[in-house]
Formats: C-alpha cells, sequence, structure tokens
C-alpha cells in the first residue's frame, strides 16, 4: 500500500513549463491551508528544471513541502471519493515521512543515449543551505525499478530515451524557505561536458532581518562540491 501511494505521488506533475515562479516562502513553510493553489500549481512552483552532458540528460528536482503532501493526497481523495479521514491518514504518514526530522527531494530526470545512466545509483544530490551541503541518501524505496523507455526523433534517427523517478533526503530539517541550492551529479557524461549542474530556489524574505540574507544569496555563486 505504502509503494503505491509512493509511485502515485512520484507521478503528480509535469515536467519543463515556461511559466514564472512563485517565489513564496510558503510554498515549503506553510501547509494546504495557508495556500490556495491546488496540487499541480503547487509542483510546477516548486520545481526547478536545466539539463547536463550538452543536453542529453534533463532533470527537475523539487523540495516536498507539507502544503504539497496535503493537497497531493486531497486530490486523490476526490478523485477516488474517499472521505477526508482516509486521506488525511495518508497525508499524515507521508509528511511525517519525508519532512519529520529531515529534508527531501523528489528527483526526475531523463538520459538519452547512455542507457547505464538511467539507474539512480548513477546520480547523486548535494543540497546547500546557509553555507552549509547535504549529500542525500536516496531512500529504500528508489530500488524499485520505475524506468520506463521513450523514442526521441534526432536528425538522422530514433534514440533511446530512458526516465526515472526518486526521492533523496538529508537526515535533518532544514530551513529551506530561506532560500537553497541543489546540486546534481552524473557519474558518467560524454566529453567535453562537465558532470554537474545546479539549481537555486530564491524566496522572498519572510521578515526584514533576513532581507541582506536573501540579496546575497541572489548575488552568490553555487561553490563547487568536493566531497565526489
Amino acid at each position: 500500500m505504502k509503494i503505491l501511494i509512493l509511485f502515485t505521488l512520484l507521478t503528480s506533475c509535469s515536467i519543463f513549463q515556461s511559466n514564472k515562479k512563485n517565489s513564496s516562502p510558503i510554498l515549503v513553510s506553510g501547509s494546504g491551508k495557508d495556500i490556495s493553489m491546488n496540487v499541480d500549481e503547487l509542483a510546477f512552483h516548486l520545481s526547478r528544471e536545466t539539463t547536463l552532458g550538452g543536453g542529453i540528460y534533463e532533470i527537475r528536482a523539487m523540495p516536498l513541502s507539507r502544503a504539497y503532501l496535503e493537497r497531493r493526497f486531497q486530490k486523490i481523495a476526490s478523485n477516488r471519493g474517499l472521505q477526508e479521514k482516509d486521506y488525511s491518514v495518508a497525508a499524515k504518514w507521508h509528511v511525517e515521512r519525508y519532512l519529520k526530522n529531515r529534508t527531501c527531494i523528489d528527483f526526475d530526470y531523463n538520459v538519452t543515449r547512455f542507457e547505464q545512466m538511467k539507474d539512480i545509483d548513477q546520480w547523486k544530490l548535494v543540497l546547500e543551505v546557509d553555507g552549509d551541503q547535504y549529500e542525500l541518501e536516496w531512500l529504500k524505496e528508489n530500488t524499485i525499478d520505475r524506468t520506463y523507455v521513450t523514442e526521441l526523433k534526432t536528425p538522422t534517427h530514433l534514440a533511446k530515451r530512458w526516465h526515472n523517478r526518486a526521492i533523496a533526503c538529508a537526515p535533518v530539517e532544514l530551513s529551506l524557505w530561506r532560500g537553497f541550492s541543489l546540486k546534481a551529479i552524473a557519474a558518467y557524461v560524454p566529453w567535453p561536458f562537465g558532470n554537474e549542474a545546479s539549481m537555486e530556489w530564491i524566496f522572498e524574505a519572510m521578515n526584514p532581518e533576513d532581507e541582506e540574507a536573501i540579496e546575497a544569496r541572489k548575488k552568490k555563486n553555487f561553490q563547487k562540491y568536493r566531497g565526489w
């Protein structure tokens, strides 16, 4: 049952939209009651996308928040005709699973040409918050193979594209509302491309004391990770 719920969570939102992102810190600090967005809107505004290896890898990452999880299971309940008490139990389990004493990232990617990179153990994620870096650990659920294959039309042929998705966590609750960076590190990319790509989440200051830190993050270059 838990695996089924997790799979439903991981297939909740589409990738690569072009509208402007909402920068409210409530996206990661509030609950579903604090936000009027539906789950798809929340997923869009929480997500960041980039490419790696000259564009042959496309990646998307989203921090899991209380608001997103509560809205997600509210939608599931509505679609399945469940009572509030039924979906609230599932939402509570997932909030505790992903938010209690940990910080989790939903990581979605696709790989063209290089099949070996479809496996999640070929990727590492490093989260940076307030100058500290945390190498994330993939959850055990990720041992289940969820990859699937599509085809990409190129000027000369149809190339295979592998898709995968997983959740990685740091064993501590972090103040994401202060803004953070995520670095994705691939085990292999073709020469001459680098094997790292970073994404930034910059939110509006929640109080005057945070304004200086937020402005500093906007100007700061993401520092190179030296642990791997």
